[in-house]
């Protein structure tokens, strides 16, 4: 499903994407390994931890991953 709505976006390298709720980072690795500079939200700081593990493990470290909630603007911790 994630990737047919990632083939479905026709991303462009150099796109920007926020994406609001990262989960396991699948969709998010699916996103930045078509070039777009990747910026997720994710309120529950056990799964943004988790999804940085399976974002770095899939080569994709350059994706900014913040904890908070997605309807702020204003994240409130970026994983390193």
């Amino acid at each position: 499903m994630e990737a047919r709505v990632v083939q479905d976006l026709t991303l462009e390298p150099g796109d920007e994407v926020l994406e609001i709720g990262t989960g396991s980072g699948y969709l998010t690795a699916l996103l930045a390994a078509l070039g777009a500079v990747v910026t997720s939200v994710e309120i529950n700081p056990r799964l943004a931890a988790m999804a940085r593990q399976n974002l770095d493990r899939a080569g994709r470290s350059e994706v900014t991953l913040a904890v908070g909630d997605g309807t702020n603007p204003s994240p409130s911790t970026i994983c390193p």
